[in-house]
């Protein structure tokens, strides 16, 4: 099992006000995909190594939303970077 960490910022700050005002099925869904990841992260459909691949970073699609994560494999942990939608996840 991997730990999840979120990262401290203000744009993640951000997205989680944003996702408090969607509805509950939502932010359920939102929620079951992380708890997913923390199983095994890159066995999920739907996980894709975002381009540059130097910069590690992972995203997942959850319908409209996405959340945007890294790995460290080292430590079995998971550091969520960004959870909104589309739009406006990859500005």
């Amino acid at each position: 099992m991997w730990k999840i960490a979120y990262a401290v910022s203000s744009a993640l700050a951000a997205d989680r006000k944003a996702l408090a005002r969607e509805s509950a099925a939502t932010a359920g869904r939102i929620r079951s995909a992380i708890e997913r990841l923390a199983r095994d992260p890159l066995d999920i459909p739907g996980v894709k190594l975002l381009v540059p691949a130097s910069a590690g970073l992972f995203r997942i699609k959850i319908g409209d939303w996405r959340v945007v994560f890294a790995l460290d494999r080292g430590n079995r942990a998971i550091l969520v970077v960004r959870i909104a939608r589309r739009k406006d996840v990859y500005r």
